[in-house]
C-alpha cells in the first residue's frame, strides 16, 4: 500500500513561507499509531540562515513504515525558545530516525543537519538542538569515522562536539561531552546586537531586546551573531571562529583540523593541503575525511567520482587508484525481486559512493544483508521494488542509466545535496512510477522529455536545481498529474501551453526560473489547481490572462516580479477560495478592481510595487479574513477608506509611497490585531487620530512625510512614540504637536 499527500506552498518576498510536502510508506492498525511532535531550539535565524526544515522519520527496527515532511520557514519565526516544526501523525510504534536538515533553499544548501534516536510506544514530543557551533561540524568524528550508526555511535552534533543521537532536549543524560559553559558570562558573541545564552552546557546566540539601542531594525536588518546588523537577503558570511572540523587547517592548527586549540594530528597522518591523493581522499586534497567537495579539475584520471567503471576500476568508482569495492553482491541467489532490479539497486549504490555515499553506512546494510527488500531506503510489494527513498544527504553522484530497470518502481525520493549530474532520460520507462522526488540537488542539464512517458506519474518535483533548457511540452502528457513543480532552476522559454491537459494539476510551481513568452492563457482552463506560483520570472512579461478567473478551486496565486504589464482583471474577484494574491513588483497598471472584495477568504494581499492608479476601492473592507494588505509604492490618490477599519485581523497595513490624502479615519483603533502601521510619503493631512493608542499590538509605526499631518494630546502622544523601537521614533519627529503653518488647510 503506498499512501501520498501534498501541501504545497511557496511565497517568495513575504513573511512567512509555508509548505509541506508528505509521504509514508507501510501499513499498520490506525488504533496503534502516534503522534510524534517535533520541535526545534536553534540560534540559526529563520529566514536568513535557513528558510526550510525537513524532516525524514525511518524505521530502525521491524517496522515498515517511513515518512518525509518539508516546512518552509519564514523570517517571522525564532526557534529560542524551541518552537514546533510539524506533527508527525500516525506514526506506528516501534524505534525510529528522526533526521532534520536545516535548508537554504536559495542556494540550495543543507545548513545544518540534525539526527536523532527514538521509540515511539505512546505519543512522543522530541526537540532537536541545532546551535551555531554545529556548523561545520561533521558526525562521527574524525578520529573514528568507521565507527557503527547505532545507538552508541556519536552521530549527532550539540556545542560544536558530536554526541550520541538520542541526545535531545528531553533526554540530557545521552548529551554527555557538550557541556562548555556554566552561566551566561560564559558565552560571548562578538557583535552587539546579540548576546550569549547558556543552556545545558551550551552557548546559544539570542538576539538582544527590541528596545535595546543595539536591536536591529526588524524590517530592514537581522542580527548575525558573529557580524551584527546585515540587511535581509544579503548573503551569508562566513564564520568567524574556524572550526576543528571544517575541513581546513585555520586558526592555529598545525594540520588541517588538528593541532593548535584542536586535537593533536596522529604522527605521519596524510594532508588535505598537500597536493597529493592520499588516505581517503577521492580525488587530490578532496573528499573523504578532508570533507571539501572533489571537482573534476582535482580528481584522479580516471575520476572516481563520475558514476562509470572505468581506468583500473573493479567496480563503479571503487577498486584500482579509487576507494575499495565493497563486497560483491550476487544479485542470482537473492530471491526476493527480479535479478534486474537487483542489478539496478547495486548499480545505484556504486554510482552514488557505494561505501561512502547515502546508502553506505553499515546501518543501512545494502549489499550485506541477502535480501535486498531489508536494505535501508528500500520498499517491496509483490516480489518488486516499489519505493526508493534516499535518508540523508551525502556527497554528491550521478543516477546511473540501469535505474530505468527498477519497473515496479512507484515512488522515488532522493534527499537534497545527493544527485548531481544529467536525470537519466531511462527514468522514462519506470511505467508504474507515481512520485518522482528530486528537490534540492544538483541535478543539471535538462528535463528529459521521457519524463512524458510516466502516464502514472502523480508528483514530479525537480525544484532547487539547476536544470536548464525549455519546459518539454510532453510534459502535457501526465494526465494523471497532481503536482508539478520546477521551481528555482535556470529554465528558460515558454510556458508550454499544453500543460492545460492537466485536468487533475493541483500545484503547478515555476516561479524563480527565466521564463519568457507571457502566461498563455490556456492554464485558466485547470479545473483542479490550487497553486500557481510564476513569481521571479522577471522577463515573463505579458499580461495576466482574464482566463486565471476560471480557476475556481485555486487558493494561492503569486505572480510576483515577472514584467507583467497589464491592468488587473476583474475576473480575478470571481476566485471565491483564494487566501493568497501575490502580483507585487511588476508594471501593472489601472485601478484596483472593485472585484477583489468578493474574494472572502482572502488573508494576503500584495500589489505593491506596481504602477496602479485611482483610489483604494472601499469594498476591501470586505476581506474580513485579510491579515496582510500590502499597496505602497504606487500611485493610489483618494482618501483610505474607513471601510479598512472592518479588517479585524489586519497585522499589517502597508499604504506608503502613494498619493493618498485627507485625513487618517478614527476607526484604525479597532484593528487590534495591527502590527505595523506605514501610511509615509503621502499627502494625508490633519490631526494624527488620539485612538491610535489604544492599539495595544502596534509595533510599528510610520507617519513622516506628510507634510500637513501633525499630533494632537502632546502629553501622551510623546511617550507613546517613545514606546516603539528607536528607529521608528526618528522616523516620525516631522510631528509637530500642533497644527503645522497655514498653507496646511
Amino acid at each position: 500500500m503506498h499512501v501520498w499527500g501534498v501541501e504545497f506552498r511557496e511565497r517568495f518576498a513575504g513573511f512567512l513561507r509555508v509548505g509541506a510536502i508528505v509521504f509514508a510508506f507501510g501499513c499498520a492498525d490506525d488504533a496503534s499509531r502516534m503522534d510524534v511532535v517535533v520541535q526545534l531550539r536553534t540560534d540559526l535565524v529563520a529566514g536568513e540562515e535557513f528558510d526550510r526544515v525537513q524532516l525524514v522519520l525511518t524505521p530502525t527496527s521491524a517496522v515498515n513504515f517511513s515518512r518525509r515532511e518539508q516546512v518552509d520557514i519564514g523570517r517571522s519565526r525564532s526557534f529560542l525558545p524551541a518552537d514546533r516544526v510539524a506533527v508527525l501523525a500516525d506514526v506506528p510504534p516501534g524505534s525510529y530516525r528522526l533526521d532534520a536538515l536545516l535548508q537554504d533553499s536559495e542556494r540550495g544548501e543543507v545548513v545544518s543537519q540534525r539526527p536523532a534516536l527514538l521509540d515511539v510506544s505512546t505519543n512522543v514530543v522530541v526537540t532537536l538542538p541545532v546551535d551555531r557551533s554545529c556548523l561545520n561540524v561533521a558526525c562521527p568524528p574524525r578520529d573514528n569515522p568507521d565507527t557503527p550508526e547505532d545507538e552508541s555511535t556519536r552521530i549527532a552534533c550539540l556545542g560544536g562536539v558530536c554526541v550520541d543521537p538520542r541526545c535531545t532536549l528531553e533526554n540530557l543524560e545521552f548529551c554527555e561531552g557538550a557541556g562548555l559553559c556554566t552561566e551566561n558570562a560564559d558565552c560571548e558573541s562578538p557583535a552587539s546586537c546579540a548576546t550569549g545564552e547558556c543552556l545545558h552546557g551550551v552557548c546559544w546566540a539570542r538576539p538582544v531586546a527590541f528596545e535595546s539601542a543595539d536591536a536591529c531594525s526588524p524590517e530592514s536588518d537581522w542580527c548575525h551573531p558573529e557580524h551584527g546588523c546585515l540587511p535581509h537577503g544579503a548573503d551569508r558570511p562566513t564564520s568567524v571562529n574556524p572550526s576543528c572540523s571544517d575541513g581546513q587547517r585555520n586558526g592555529d592548527e598545525t594540520g588541517v583540523d588538528c593541532g593548535g586549540r584542536c586535537a593533536a594530528c596522529p604522527p605521519g597522518e596524510p594532508t588535505c593541503f598537500d597536493g597529493q591523493r592520499n588516505g581517503d581522499e577521492l580525488g587530490i586534497d578532496c573528499g573523504g575525511s578532508c570533507r571539501l567537495p572533489c571537482r573534476l579539475s582535482t580528481v584522479v584520471d580516471p575520476t572516481c567520482i563520475d558514476g562509470q567503471r572505468n581506468g583500473d576500476e573493479t567496480g563503479v568508482d571503487c577498486g584500482g587508484l579509487c576507494t575499495p569495492c565493497s563486497a560483491a553482491f550476487d544479485c542470482e541467489t537473492q530471491i526476493d525481486i527480479p535479478v534486474h532490479e537487483c542489478l539496478a539497486l547495486v548499480a545505484i549504490y556504486n554510482a552514488l559512493g557505494g561505501e561512502g555515499g547515502p546508502f553506505g553506512p553499515s546501518g543501512a546494510n545494502w549489499l550485506s544483508d541477502p535480501s535486498p527488500c531489508a536494505w535501508r531506503d528500500v520498499t517491496c510489494e509483490a516480489g518488486g521494488v516499489r519505493a526508493l527513498a534516499s535518508v540523508s544527504s551525502m556527497p554528491q553522484g550521478e543516477l546511473p542509466p540501469e535505474i530505468g530497470n527498477l519497473t515496479n518502481l512507484v515512488s522515488l525520493w532522493f534527499a537534497p545535496l545527493i544527485l548531481s549530474g544529467k536525470i537519466p532520460p531511462e527514468i522514462g520507462r519506470l511505467s508504474k512510477l507515481e512520485n518522482l522526488y528530486l528537490e534540492g540537488n544538483q541535478l543539471s542539464d535538462v528535463i528529459p522529455p521521457e519524463l512524458g512517458e510516466l502516464s502514472e506519474l502523480r508528483e514530479l518535483a525537480l525544484g532547487n536545481n539547476q536544470l536548464s533548457g525549455t519546459i518539454p511540452i510532453e510534459l502535457g502528457n501526465l494526465a494523471n498529474l497532481e503536482r508539478l513543480a520546477l521551481y528555482s532552476n535556470d529554465l528558460r522559454g515558454n510556458i508550454p501551453a499544453e500543460l492545460a491537459a492537466l485536468s487533475k494539476l493541483e500545484v503547478l510551481g515555476l516561479a524563480r526560473n527565466e521564463l519568457v513568452g507571457g502566461i498563455p492563457s490556456e492554464l485558466g482552463d485547470l479545473p483542479a489547481l490550487e497553486t500557481l506560483s510564476l513569481s521571479n520570472n522577471p522577463e515573463l512579461g505579458g499580461e495576466i490572462p482574464p482566463e486565471l478567473g476560471n480557476l475556481t478551486a485555486l487558493t494561492w496565486l503569486e505572480i510576483r516580479e515577472s514584467g507583467i504589464e497589464s491592468a488587473i482583471p476583474v475576473e480575478l474577484g470571481n476566485l471565491d477560495q483564494l487566501v493568497h494574491l501575490d502580483l507585487g513588483r511588476n508594471d501593472l497598471t489601472g485601478a484596483i478592481p472593485d472585484e477583489l472584495g468578493d474574494l472572502s477568504r482572502l488573508r494576503y494581499l500584495d500589489l505593491a510595487s506596481n504602477n496602479l492608479s485611482g483610489s483604494i476601492p472601499p469594498e476591501l473592507g470586505s476581506l474580513t479574513a485579510l491579515t496582510e494588505l500590502r499597496l505602497f509604492s504606487n500611485a493610489l490618490d483618494g482618501t483610505i477608506p474607513a471601510e479598512l477599519q472592518n479588517l479585524s485581523s489586519l497585522t499589517q497595513m502597508l499604504l506608503q509611497h502613494n498619493q493618498l490624502s485627507g485625513s487618517i479615519p478614527s476607526g484604525l483603533e479597532n484593528l487590534t490585531q495591527l502590527r505595523v502601521l506605514a501610511l509615509d510619503d503621502n499627502d494625508l493631512r490633519g490631526a494624527v487620530p488620539q485612538t491610535l493608542q489604544n492599539l495595544g499590538s502596534l509595533m510599528t509605526l510610520d507617519l513622516s512625510e506628510n507634510a500637513c499631518l501633525w499630533a494632537t494630546e502632546c502629553v501622551t502622544f510623546e511617550p507613546w512614540l517613545a514606546g516603539f523601537d528607536a528607529d521608528w521614533q526618528t522616523s516620525n519627529t516631522d510631528l509637530a504637536c500642533m497644527p503645522p503653518p497655514e498653507a496646511c488647510p
